[in-house]
Parts: C-alpha cells; structure tokens; sequence
C-alpha cells in the first residue's frame, strides 16, 4: 500500500473492525501501513477518512492551482499552498 486513498481505506477497514477510528489508526501505524504524520493527521479529525476527497484551489504568492487528488493536495500543501486567496492578489487584478 502505497497511495493514500490505499491507506485511508485501511484505516476505514480497521474502523468499521475495531467500531474505533483511533484504535484502527494505532494499529496500521504499528503495522507500517500509516506513517506517523499521517496518523496524527487522520487522529486530528480530519474529514479525509469519512469523505471522499473534493477537488479544490490552493493558492500561494497570487497563484493559483486545483488541486484535483489528496496526493496533489499534500504536495501542495508541503510546497506552501494553502486554501485562502491573498487579499493583495485580489487588488493587484
């Protein structure tokens, strides 16, 4: 499993098992399935293990890209997009 839409459907799996979303997290990460950020995400109530994922924008210094899988999403994320247009961008168009 190397794909996170794999590994989220691994913690969903262990969920419905063990009726316990933190439990189900603990367990793959002890197995290796989950890294530990991705378990601290996934712990953090993140909506990603209940919903799919919705495509988006994500903006950084007056660019913009869509964001269109969770994978391209947490790449974005680690480059320094983020999901609010800069109110000086705005002005400058």
């Amino acid at each position: 499993m190397g794909k996170l839409g794999d590994k989220i459907k691994a913690v969903n799996q262990k969920r419905l098992a063990n009726k316990d979303l933190r439990k189900g997290i603990k367990e793959l990460e002890s197995e290796g399935v989950l890294t530990k950020d991705e378990s601290k995400n996934l712990k953090k109530g993140s909506s990603m293990a209940d919903e799919k994922y919705k495509p988006h924008m994500m903006y950084k210094d007056c660019k913009e890209v869509k964001a269109e899988t969770m994978e391209q999403h947490l790449k974005l994320k680690k480059k320094g997009y983020n999901h609010k247009k800069s109110k000086k961008c705005n002005k400058e168009q």
